[in-house]
């Protein structure tokens, strides 16, 4: 799994968010992201219990977006 890298050169603001963090219902207004590659969440969809634990399953600690949270 690749990490976010030269993310300044990309003129990327990219949060940090921990899956600890996380709780069903949160929505964004940006897409967020596992890793450079891989796409987690588009922007405007309810995070999903299962989601959440998929991450878990994964042993994924943080996901990352440029967005904010719009919906807890």
């Amino acid at each position: 799994m690749k990490k976010f890298k030269n993310c300044d050169s990309k003129n990327l603001k990219l949060k940090k968010i921990y899956v600890s963090d996380l709780c069903p219902g949160i929505t964004f207004d940006a897409p967020v992201y596992i890793d450079e590659e891989n796409l987690f969440l588009l922007e405007g969809i309810p995070l999903k219990q299962k989601e959440i634990e998929r991450l878990h399953y994964w042993d994924i600690e943080s996901v990352y977006t440029e967005g904010n949270i719009i919906n807890e």
